[in-house]
């Protein structure tokens, strides 16, 4: 059985991996995608993906906060809905990834190498 602490430990590890694969997936496809424009549109490409960053991180943020949510009836049952709903966070949260990689593998498909 894993003690608090164990269970602090296992979830920050899998935060920061997360949020590091996160990051390079998002460098990657704007590098991909902004590599499809000219020089001259590139910098709106560029405000164009971090709007949609920002965008997705606060529609992400509102959604898991709603598979979070709380009914503060009694302590111990806040905690155990919070669980639930960290529970569904994280299956949500992988049932994307998937989806992710999926579109990913389907649509990043290239035949000639990168070039200017």
């Amino acid at each position: 059985m894993m003690t608090m602490n164990g269970i602090v430990i296992s979830m920050t590890i899998f935060y920061l991996l997360m949020t590091l694969s996160r990051t390079l997936a998002f460098g990657t496809s704007m590098t991909v995608g902004l590599a499809e424009l000219s020089l001259a549109e590139r910098a709106d490409g560029n405000a164009i993906f971090n709007t949609a960053q920002q965008f997705s991180g606060a529609i992400g943020t509102t959604v898991a906060s709603l598979l979070m949510k709380m009914n503060p009836d009694s302590v111990a049952f806040v905690a155990m809905q919070t669980a639930r709903g960290a529970q569904h966070v994280f299956w949500f949260m992988v049932a994307l990834g998937v989806l992710n990689f999926v579109w990913f593998n389907c649509f990043l498909k290239h035949n000639a190498p990168y070039s200017e």
